[in-house]
C-alpha cells in the first residue's frame, strides 16, 4: 500500500511538470493541511498519548513520508512551502514575523496559490498566515489566494482570536472581522463552506493552517476531558488542542467525500515545525511534548531536530497544466535581520505606549 501510494504521488508530481504528459481536463483537488508546533510522536499512528482518529485514516491510506523535515520557525516555514525555495533567499531565515515586524514575503515571489489560480484553481486559505501584514502587498489576498479567513501574525488566545501583543487578530479577506467562537472551529467551518461552495465547480487549492495546537495551551473542554487522567493542565490542554484540531480535519474531509470529490483530491498532512520542546521546561506551559531521542530545542537547525509528521492521502490521479520552478534562481533578498528584529520591537513598542 505504502509503494503504491508513493507511486501515485510521483505520478502526480510528474503530471505537474511535465503538463504534456498530463490531462486537460482533469485537474485534482488539493487540501493541504498545516498544523502548528505538533510534536513528532503526537499523533495515534506514531503511538503517541493523543487520539487523532482522522489523522490515523489519513496515514493508513496514504502514504507516510517518515523522514521528513521542516524549518525551524512557522514563518520559513511557510515561505518555503508556498513558493519553493530556501528561506535564505526570500528573507526568511531568522525568527518568524512578529505583530511589531515590517517586513513580508516579496512581491517578486510567486507563490503556489499564484501559479495554481494561474491554471483555474480556486483558492483559499483558512488559519495562520504569518507571512507579512504591514502592508497591503505582504496579505494573502495579494498572494493568490481568492478567500482569506483568519490570523495574519502568532495567535495570543484562540478564543478571543487577539495576538500575543492583546490586539485584534482574526480578518476575512483584508478587513477585520470578529466572531465568537474558537479558531479551529471556525477555520474548520469557513473551509467547509468554500469547498461546498466550490467543489465540482473549478478545482480548488485550499490551505488549512490550524493556530493550534502550538502557544497559548487551550482546548475546549469536551476535548480536555478525553485526558482526564492527565494531571498537569497544561498538558490536557495540548493533548485537548491536537485532539480538536483532528476533529475539524474529519469534517473536511468527510464534507469532501458527502460531495463525492474525494476520488478526486490530494490531501496532504504535517506541522509547520517541530513540538515547542523549550516550552516543557517553562513553569508556566510544562507539558510534555513528544519529540525523537534528539531533544533539541525549537529553532535550532541541528539534524533530525526538525522531523515531522507528514502524510500524503492521495485517492486518484489528476492532470495539471503548472510547472513549479523547482530550481531557485540566483535572487536573494536581505531584509531580515537580528539587529533590524530587535529595533523593529523597539520601534513598536514606542508607538503603543
Amino acid at each position: 500500500m505504502q509503494i503504491e501510494n508513493l507511486m501515485k504521488i510521483a505520478r502526480i508530481v510528474f503530471a505537474l511538470m511535465w503538463p504534456a504528459f498530463a490531462s486537460a481536463t482533469d485537474q485534482p483537488n488539493i487540501i493541504y493541511f498545516v498544523a502548528n508546533d505538533l510534536g513528532w510522536k503526537d499523533v495515534g499512528f506514531h503511538g503517541g498519548r493523543a487520539i487523532t482518529p482522522n489523522i490515523d485514516r489519513l496515514a493508513e491510506n496514504g502514504a507516510r513520508l517518515e523522514n521528513f523535515y521542516t524549518l525551524p520557525h512557522s514563518s520559513s516555514a511557510r515561505a518555503a512551502l508556498l513558493t519553493g525555495r530556501y528561506p535564505m533567499r526570500t528573507g526568511f531565515q531568522m525568527l518568524s514575523i512578529q505583530p511589531w515586524s515590517s517586513y513580508g514575503l516579496s512581491r517578486d515571489e510567486r507563490t503556489l496559490a499564484q501559479a495554481l489560480n494561474a491554471v483555474g484553481y480556486k483558492t483559499g486559505l483558512f488559519g495562520s498566515w504569518l507571512l507579512g501584514h504591514s502592508q497591503r502587498e505582504y496579505l494573502p489576498t495579494q498572494k493568490g489566494f481568492d478567500t482569506f479567513f483568519g490570523n495574519l501574525v502568532q495567535i495570543g488566545d484562540h478564543y478571543e482570536k487577539k495576538n500575543i501583543v492583546g490586539q485584534p487578530d482574526w480578518f476575512t479577506n483584508e478587513k477585520l472581522y470578529f466572531e465568537k467562537g474558537f479558531n479551529t472551529d471556525l477555520i474548520a467551518a469557513k473551509a467547509k463552506n468554500f469547498l461546498e461552495s466550490q467543489l465540482g465547480k473549478k478545482p480548488v487549492f485550499v490551505l488549512v493552517s490550524f493556530p493550534g495546537p502550538g502557544a497559548p495551551y487551550q482546548s475546549p473542554d469536551q476535548y480536555q476531558s478525553l485526558y482526564a487522567d492527565v494531571s498537569r493542565e497544561s498538558e490536557r490542554a495540548y493533548l485537548g488542542a491536537v485532539s480538536h484540531m483532528d476533529a475539524a480535519i474529519g469534517a473536511i474531509i468527510e464534507s469532501v467525500e458527502k460531495l463525492g470529490q474525494l476520488e478526486n483530491t490530494l490531501v496532504v498532512f504535517h506541522s509547520d515545525n517541530g513540538g515547542a520542546v523549550k516550552r516543557a521546561f517553562l513553569p508556566a506551559t510544562r507539558i510534555r511534548v513528544r519529540m525523537l531521542p534528539i531533544m533539541a530545542l525549537l529553532g535550532l537547525d541541528k539534524d533530525r531536530s526538525m522531523r515531522e509528521v507528514c502524510e500524503y492521502h492521495f485517492w486518484c490521479i489528476g492532470g495539471g497544466k503548472y510547472r513549479p520552478r523547482l530550481v531557485p534562481s540566483e535572487r536573494t533578498l536581505s531584509i531580515c535581520s537580528r539587529h533590524s528584529l530587535k529595533s523593529e520591537k523597539a520601534r513598536y513598542k514606542s508607538r503603543i505606549r
